[in-house]
Order: C-alpha cells, then structure tokens, then sequence
C-alpha cells in the first residue's frame, strides 16, 4: 500500500466517524492512537472505530507472577496446558491448575524414585590406594606408571598381578651396573652391598664411584648415606641381623608402604612381616 493510498483509507476511517483526526478518537474511545491505527488499518470504520475497549486487558505477566508464585510466562503457558487462561480466570481455577501441576510433578517423582530402586544397583569397585597396596606399590607409583606408559592404572594392576613371562609393560632405560661380572639393577646393587638406593645413586654419579662403593662395602669401611642425616636409622632385628629399614626393603625388593601394607593385612607389625618374609625366604633357599 503506498503512502498516498494509506493516507486516504485514515481520511477515509476519520470522516465516517466524524472525527479530524486520530488523537480525537482515541480521546473519545479511552484508548491509545496506536490502537485506533490498527483499527484502521483492520478496515474498522463509523462507530466501532469510535467504540471503547469491549474485553478488559486481563491480568499482567507481573501481576501473573504475583498471584502464582512462578514466573509469568511459565505460569501462562503451564495454565494454558489444562484449559486454563490465567490473564481472565478466577483465582480457584488458577490454584485448581497450579495444584494438577504440582501433583503431577509429584507422581513423576515418585515414579523416577520407584525406578531407581528396582534398579540394579553397582557396587563401588576398590580405589587406586587399595589396589596398588594389593601389589605392594604406591598409589603414586602406580600413577606415574601409567603416566609414563600412556595406559590406565587398571591396566597397571592387571600387568602387575599377571605371570611375569605375561607381563608386557617394561621400565624403558633402567640403568644397569656391574657386580662382580654380572649386570644387575641398582636395586640389586643396593640389596648385594646392603645399603640404600640414595647411597648407590649418589656413588655412580661419580667417575668410578661404584667401583670404589663395592670395594669399600667389601672392605667394610662403608658407611651408609642415610646414617649420616643427623638422627640415626632405627633398626630392626631379625634372625641376629641388625639393620635399618631400608636395608630390609632392599633385601625384599618392597616398598616401605608395600611392607607395612603386607603386615597389616596379617595384623602383624613392620618387623614380624620381615621376620616372616625373611624366613620364607631362607626356606626356599633351603628347598
């Protein structure tokens, strides 16, 4: 429609009703010129354009909000769910609404509740700490296995406990030494001379430093590096053999927490789990 054409159908829309302009008629309807513009603009002519509002405006979305205690628009379209035209309705018809809402949210949860405990219900499987003391590790060590691997601590754990001609996850680089003509770890290393792994780390970082480590272990003029940290280690008895802690998890190739996992497992104490281990040891040495 062009401009010229609208202005003539509002000229138009004016005179059947006697009016000059829309501010006029909207003055003698109560209404806003916007409304009178879309009553034109809807082909509404003569007195109806001039008749005042026949429906009341119904409640506001704030006023909505107020009486429901949701928010407007939801409390709109929830009531418009059941029937219910919450700008018009009385207030019973609203609550009666409000109230078939709640129940069933109700039934839904008790539905869902129901639910859920037929369900079969999943047992928590042990944690990382539990299962790296089953295999005499650390939870730490076990990460940073995994970690170095690129695999799961399961799948760690499962490495760990299978045979070990099964075992496929491997400690890439372990530096070997020489004892006696034979290569061993320095872990074995520490075990032969009998001190600790701080001691054999801090020979073979020297130029021939193991070299003079076994001669002086041999020679007995050794002293182990953790005697020298202030407090002296204590030691612990076993089969007339006074040695410090370190000694015997060297001598069992474990972990001080792998050994006091071990012995509380059996209610025993640190040093009655060596004395076990030790003369386990000496049997099938025997055997």
């Amino acid at each position: 429609m062009t401009k010229g054409r609208k202005n003539g159908n509002t000229r138009a829309a004016l005179a059947s009703a006697n009016a000059r302009s829309a501010a006029e008629v909207a003055r003698s309807a109560g209404l806003t010129i916007e409304a009178i513009r879309t009553r034109i603009s809807r082909g509404v002519r003569g007195p109806a354009l001039t008749a005042g509002r026949t429906v009341a405006p119904g409640r506001s979305l704030r006023e909505i909000a107020k009486l429901t205690g949701y928010d407007g628009s939801y409390a709109k379209r929830l009531c418009a769910g059941v029937g219910v035209d919450v700008r018009f309705a009385s207030r019973e018809e609203i609550a009666r609404a409000l109230r078939e809402h709640e129940r069933a949210l109700r039934e839904r949860r008790v539905k869902r509740a129901k639910a859920a405990r037929k369900a079969p219900r999943r047992r928590a499987g042990p944690t990382v700490k539990q299962l790296a003391r089953s295999v005499g590790k650390s939870k730490g060590a076990i990460y940073r296995r995994a970690e170095k691997h690129g695999v799961t601590f399961l799948d760690v754990i499962r490495d760990l406990t299978a045979h070990p001609s099964l075992r496929v996850l491997r400690r890439a680089g372990r530096p070997m030494l020489s004892l006696d003509g034979a290569l061993v770890t320095r872990t074995e290393m520490a075990r032969a001379l009998g001190v600790t792994l701080a001691t054999v780390d801090m020979w073979r970082a020297r130029s021939g430093g193991i070299e003079h480590l076994i001669a002086k272990c041999r020679a007995g003029q050794h002293e182990d590096v953790s005697r020298k940290r202030g407090r002296p280690a204590a030691r612990i008895a076993v089969g007339g053999v006074s040695e410090p802690l370190a000694y015997w998890c060297n001598r069992l190739g474990m972990g001080r927490e792998g050994l006091w996992s071990a012995a509380k497992k059996r209610g025993l104490t640190t040093a009655q789990e060596i004395a076990r281990r030790v003369a386990l040891e000496s049997q099938e040495v025997a055997a």
